[in-house]
């Protein structure tokens, strides 16, 4: 009932009924996931993580909430946590660029530009194919002058060519 609350955009509403959920069952991880998601949306970066912690407790390899929860501590401003999340679910999926490109974005705005570049290298063989993406995110921004980035756009934009075939 949260879920088609949430749905309905009545997060208020959805919240309520992820409360109820969780007493009725603390020890069910899904509806956590749901509440965290709710507090991500509203950029509520503390409840997120909390809730996001409470799913790995009990599911520890849950590729979706490792993300969320780097990127939760990531806007919180902990970049030490958020690397942790990024890398843990980079062991989890070592199929996704998701992780590589978090990390990248991470190690670009602590000032490491060819750990960044390294990190797109790899989320570019692994899928990646938006060029775009590359352009207007502003974590890229002192990367954009490093020896390399040509190289990687140009291989970007070739990922984008074939995905669009």
């Amino acid at each position: 009932l949260g879920w088609v609350d949430a749905a309905r955009g009545n997060d208020a509403g959805a919240q309520e009924w992820y409360e109820r959920a969780i007493a009725v069952d603390p020890t069910y991880p899904h509806v956590y996931r749901r509440l965290a998601d709710l507090y991500y949306d509203r950029k509520d970066w503390d409840h997120a993580l909390e809730y996001y912690r409470r799913v790995l407790a009990a599911l520890p390899r849950y590729f979706e909430v490792l993300v969320q929860s780097g990127n939760s501590a990531r806007f919180q401003g902990d970049t030490e946590t958020a690397a942790s999340s990024y890398t843990e679910a980079g062991r989890v999926r070592t199929d996704s660029w998701i992780p590589r490109y978090n990390l990248a974005c991470l190690r670009a705005i602590g000032g490491d530009p060819d750990a960044a570049l390294a990190l797109l290298a790899e989320a570019v063989d692994l899928g990646f194919d938006a060029p775009k993406l590359l352009a207007e995110n502003d974590d890229f921004t002192t990367v954009r002058a490093a020896p390399g980035w040509g190289e990687l756009m140009a291989r970007t934009e070739a990922a984008a060519a074939r995905a669009r075939k």
